[in-house]
């Protein structure tokens, strides 16, 4: 097999389509690495986000649970005034009774 000689000409014109290739390589790697980073900010992004919706989920439980108790102990305490009213009306007219009949 002879070898082909290139001439100063030809390998000029390959060592420019070589030289335009790796340039558009190296500006689509750029981009490639550009959106690697903005990927990597938005993936951390979201984990503090995902972190931060945790801790504010805990913190509307426990805040509901407060809430329940307050609520609930105004019922309570209003059960327990209806309980002592009722209880003296009782009392009253159970006296007046025993008034009446002379005990």
């Amino acid at each position: 097999m002879p070898e082909e000689a290139y001439t100063r000409r030809e390998h000029g014109e390959f060592e420019k389509r070589v030289d335009a290739e790796f340039k558009r390589v190296n500006h689509r790697l750029d981009g490639v690495e550009r959106t690697s980073e903005q990927i990597n900010v938005l993936a951390i992004s979201i984990q503090k986000l995902t972190s931060e919706m945790s801790n504010m989920s805990t913190l509307q439980k426990e805040q509901n649970e407060k809430l329940e108790a307050i609520e609930s102990r105004d019922g309570d305490t209003w059960r327990k005034v209806k309980y002592y009213v009722i209880t003296g009306i009782i009392g009253i007219v159970v006296g007046y009774l025993f008034k009446t009949i002379g005990m």
